[in-house]
């Protein structure tokens, strides 16, 4: 890196242009590639800064927004069983062959409360 690029990435760090700071670098070659003036420099420079700030800023609010984590077996199984996959596995298939299905017609005691207080509409039978 030669002065100049640092001197550029200061000034990046310095106004917050995150995204201009990683991408100046290959703007600049493309932009001397195919001559562009200044100013076409200037506006993609600006669009990529632009792209950046507004996928981190859905980034945050995706964070900020608390959904639940998605839970699969495939985390939980390493940890049983003191990390052994086959007899995870093996005990697994044990638990669910000889498991029935059974169904179940008419509402829960939950569902039920739920829909005396109002919470939920009632069924439309």
């Amino acid at each position: 890196m030669n002065l100049q690029q640092e001197r550029i990435d200061g000034h990046c760090q310095s106004l917050k242009l995150e995204g201009l700071m990683q991408r100046y670098v290959a703007l600049a070659s493309d932009a001397a590639a195919k001559q562009w003036s200044f100013l076409d420099f200037l506006e993609h420079a600006l669009a990529h800064e632009r792209e950046m700030r507004q996928l981190r800023s859905r980034q945050t609010l995706v964070r900020m927004a608390g959904f639940p984590a998605i839970k699969t077996l495939d985390g939980l199984i390493p940890l049983a069983f003191g990390g052994n996959t086959t007899l995870t596995a093996a005990m697994l298939d044990r638990i669910l062959h000889h498991a029935h299905i059974i169904q179940i017609k008419g509402d829960s005691y939950r569902l039920k409360q739920q829909r005396k207080a109002g919470h939920v509409p009632a069924s439309k039978n």
